[in-house]
């Protein structure tokens, strides 16, 4: 391929005519491959690159990683540098096909000082293709503490992904989705979210929905996906309402405190649908403070399958107290330690729960795992481009 190309360049100006049609045709394609490439980097979202200086833990914290976000023009990143980063406010991510990375969870930190806040350090609204990762966000560490913050909020923000952060001491939740967002959050660890003074909340992930029913099924993209993640001293690691859909899948949850590890709602806190469904499998889930039952479906269907339920009293609660169906719910081959506790039970004031003990007809799980989206993508341009000098005879 070398001796081809180096007899090319020769033939711009001493070659044969057929030599200078060849070199003609290598151009156009090398100007074609040049469009590619950069369509290629700005789906992996690293087109332009800016470095923040590394955190002092100062008031221009946030306006300096603002002022970098900012000057991007197209998909880009923002890599932020090892340091504690005070983020009074909000970051605002304002176009699609942006990452904002820090050098690892345990060197890049989000911080708030500021107690009762209820707002997300970052937020983003009507946009796709971000990403968030190697961040550590930290709420108000004191005890006492009544701030209900929000690490990352995503209004109808389409293929995120949020990926090897630490969330800790964010009183609302760590992660919460709105409306018609979907995508994935991997790789995560949320610890400890759950503030007594505040009395509720503490979630690692919510998941709202666009406060309607889609009918869209099992398996679908169009859902928030939490996969390879941690939960620990959550008051529940996962929560739904509005017409949500979500998949949790190959979790860790310890010491769920308060209440039930993995939740969904109904009709309630002022919704007009609870949630749509949710996917719960593959999960470890064991060690609760609260061990009444592990999951509690108030609303919407659910498949819940192949998980590990350790020392709880009850694996599964079924509830229908409010206007939304609980149901169809299938749970299969699900390992209990010990191995005597009850499995599923069903009850309502409104209506009885249905469910099955064996899984949905032609029922296929979305596949796992769910950012290897992203390598099919740049493995697709990979081969376009590798066609490309195949026909030109470069290779």
């Amino acid at each position: 391929m070398n001796r081809t190309l180096a007899r090319l360049l020769r033939s711009r100006s001493t070659g044969t005519k057929a030599d200078r049609r060849t070199w003609s045709r290598v151009q156009a394609g090398i100007e074609h491959l040049h469009n590619m490439i950069h369509v290629a980097l700005a789906l992996a979202g690293c087109l332009f690159a800016f470095l923040c200086a590394a955190g002092n833990a100062m008031a221009d914290d946030q306006q300096d990683i603002q002022d970098a976000i900012n000057a991007l023009t197209g998909p880009g990143t923002v890599a932020v540098a090892p340091g504690r980063y005070h983020i009074e406010g909000t970051l605002e991510i304002p176009m699609g096909g942006v990452v904002l990375r820090g050098a690892g969870a345990d060197q890049t930190i989000f911080f708030r000082q500021t107690d009762g806040t209820t707002t997300p350090m970052v937020h983003a609204q009507q946009v796709q293709g971000i990403r968030i990762s190697r961040i550590r966000f930290e709420g108000v560490t004191a005890a006492e503490s009544d701030g209900q913050e929000l690490g990352v909020l995503l209004e109808d923000v389409a293929n995120f992904r949020i990926d090897h952060c630490y969330f800790t001491r964010t009183g609302f939740a760590g992660v919460r989705t709105n409306g018609s967002s979907y995508g994935v959050v991997d790789h995560c660890t949320f610890s400890d979210p759950y503030k007594a003074t505040v009395g509720t909340d503490g979630y690692g992930v919510a998941v709202y929905g666009i406060d309607s029913l889609e009918g869209l099924p099992f398996g679908s993209e169009q859902a928030t996906f939490i996969e390879d993640s941690v939960f620990e001293r959550c008051r529940h690691a996962v929560s739904s309402n509005k017409g949500a859909r979500y998949v949790f899948r190959y979790n860790q949850v310890a010491q769920n405190q308060i209440a039930h590890a993995i939740d969904t709602h109904g009709t309630e806190f002022g919704s007009l649908v609870g949630t749509e469904w949710a996917e719960i499998y593959q999960n470890v889930v064991g060690t609760p403070i609260f061990d009444r039952y592990a999951v509690r479906l108030r609303g919407g269907a659910g498949v819940i399958w192949n998980n590990t339920f350790s020392q709880y009293r009850q694996a599964v609660e079924l509830t229908e107290d409010t206007s939304q169906p609980t149901g169809p719910v299938y749970i299969w081959n699900n390992l209990l330690d010990p191995p005597t506790i009850p499995l599923v039970r069903a009850r309502g004031t409104m209506g009885m729960p249905t469910y099955s003990l064996v899984s949905p007809d032609n029922y296929v799980p979305y596949p796992y795992p769910t950012s290897a989206g992203d390598r099919l993508k740049l493995m697709s341009v990979r081969t376009r481009i590798r066609s490309f000098f195949k026909a030109a005879g470069l290779m």
